[in-house]
């Protein structure tokens, strides 16, 4: 499966996903969209709220260091890094920007997240940096730095997420908070994100549609007559939580 730029930019690794009837029964496989013209279909690169600024001081974004007590390590350009007065807003929650400065706590940036909507996420190195059910997957800009997925819930109408956003999984059950799409079921889609909250994008390569989410355990938040699938990836692991009704 291929990460995508709604944002900016792109990151990526390819997963072949299928869907698999939870109890006995034949496979019917099915391919993630194919990659588009802004890059992919899946996790997305984010943009900082932030203009253009060059500012250097040698601070460290992870860990925090080299600024002062009241102060907070970050970039406004996605290469450099600067210290900027601390904010208040933690991660996962909306934030803006003032003077260029953002209002997101020490070792966060205020990322666009589209129409306007901005939310903290945590810079990192690697997958341990980000936490439980996290992961450090998102670039900003093509210097290197990267935030972290947001872990939320996507089942129904999804939980986890800021006012403005809903949550998405992706790749092996990965979660990320995105802007709403407003297809509906068994409608043709090109992104996760294309459809409404508590779906994805899934279907044979070339004829995806929206797919509901579904708790692979129980069954629950299929529709009458429906059944809930796994989700197995091109390594023949499943999905843990989620399946898709079909």
């Amino acid at each position: 499966m291929r990460h995508c730029t709604t944002f900016a930019l792109l990151i990526g690794f390819f997963v072949s996903v299928g869907l698999h009837e939870g109890c006995a029964g034949s496979a019917t496989e099915y391919t993630p969209p194919p990659t588009n013209s802004d890059g992919g279909t899946d996790a997305a690169a984010a943009d900082l709220m932030t203009p253009m600024d060059l500012r250097r001081t040698g601070c460290n974004l992870v860990p925090q260091n080299g600024c002062m007590p009241t102060e907070k390590c970050t970039t406004h350009d996605a290469a450099t890094t600067l210290c900027d007065p601390n904010g208040i807003i933690n991660r996962g929650e909306r934030c803006m920007t003032q003077d260029g400065i953002d209002n997101c706590f020490a070792g966060n940036a205020c990322t666009n997240q589209g129409n306007t909507i901005g939310m903290c996420r945590s810079f990192c190195r690697t997958d341990g940096d980000c936490g439980t059910r996290s992961y450090c997957e998102i670039p900003l800009g093509t210097a290197g730095i990267r935030v972290c997925t947001q872990p939320c819930n996507a089942l129904g109408n999804t939980a986890g997420c800021p006012s403005g956003l809903a949550c998405y999984a992706y790749f092996t059950e990965h979660t990320d908070c995105r802007l709403p799409g407003n297809k509906t079921e068994a409608a043709l889609c090109a992104r996760l994100e294309d459809c409404l909250p508590g779906m994805a994008c899934l279907g044979p390569g070339g004829a995806e549609r929206c797919r509901k989410l579904c708790d692979r355990t129980t069954g629950a938040g299929c529709s009458v007559g429906q059944t809930c699938y796994l989700v197995t990836n091109g390594d023949g692991s499943n999905w843990p939580t989620y399946g898709f009704c079909l």
